[in-house]
Formats: structure tokens, sequence, C-alpha cells
């Protein structure tokens, strides 16, 4: 029997493989005089909660308009989308609190005179995809559905007067 190709699992799949174990992309190293060119590997590991949270403070700094298509426009999106969107690489590269806290700056500088901007986007829509939203959103139904919220306590006549009291204050 033969298998077809269904893109929807095969990107589930591609999914699933960046969350367990990664990305991996390069950048090149120069020399000072241009003659001994070779390629830098960059793992990035899978994320954490805590670099996702420091990442998300970087990615909600990026603010793209593609209604507009002038040069003016393109222009000053490009200015200032571009250190947010390596801050965000460099933060997801990093992962760890410390290591953000000391570096980010460091690789931040690094990646916005190494990495291409042809790279650099399909980089920051693969880091989103390590996010793992799919399975993050079924944990919290899940634990949603086992625990029910509290219930609200109705108030009972009070035995001296004879009003209600309110037990919910």
């Amino acid at each position: 029997m033969e298998q077809e190709f269904n893109a929807l699992e095969a990107e589930k799949q591609e999914a699933k493989l960046l969350a367990e174990e990664g990305l991996i992309f390069e950048t090149e190293v120069k020399s000072i005089f241009r003659i001994f060119k070779k390629k830098r590997f960059w793992h990035i590991k899978p994320l954490t909660f805590g670099t996702i949270l420091q990442a998300n403070l970087y990615a909600m700094e990026l603010k793209l308009n593609l209604s507009d298509v002038t040069v003016n426009s393109a222009m000053h999106q490009m200015n200032s989308n571009i250190r947010p969107l390596m801050s965000y690489i460099a933060v997801s590269y990093l992962g760890s609190k410390w290591k953000i806290k000391f570096f980010k700056n460091i690789m931040t500088e690094y990646f916005l005179w190494r990495l291409a901007p042809e790279k650099a986007l399909p980089l920051s829509l693969k880091i989103i995809q390590m996010y793992d939203l799919a399975n993050f959103i079924a944990s919290i139904r899940l634990i949603g559905t086992i625990t029910s919220p509290m219930t609200k306590v109705e108030p009972s006549p009070n035995p001296i007067d004879g009003n209600k009291q309110d037990l919910n204050q």
C-alpha cells in the first residue's frame, strides 16, 4: 500500500522534531584578511518557559505593517525591527537566565553583523514553531477540566435577626 504525502502531518512531525531536538543554523566567520572563511554552527536547544517569556519581550517589539509598501515605510520598518529581531534570536539561542542577562547584548551585536536577512526571518518563524503551542494549549485545557472553579456559597439566614448574611466578603 502506497502512502500519500500529507502536508499537515509532515508539518506536525517537523514541529515535534523542532520542539524535541532544537534547531541548528549557521553564520559565516570572516577573518581579518578575508581569506579564511569558515561556517559557524549555532544550536538553539529546546526552549523552556523562562526562555520563551524573555524572547517574547523582544517579539512584542516587532511591528510589521505589510499593507504599506512604500520605500520610505519599508526603510522605517526595517530600521525599527532589526535590533528586536536579533535580540529575539539571541535570547532564544542563549536559553538561560544568567546567559541572557550577561551575553544578550554581545550576541545581538554578533547576529546583527553576521546573520543575513534571508536567514533571520525564517529562523524566527522556526523558533516560534519550537514554542509547541498546540501541546501547551492542550495542557492548559486539561488543567482547566481537572480543576473546577470554587463554587459560590449561598448566604444563609442569620439566626438572630432573620436577615441573610453575605459570606463571600
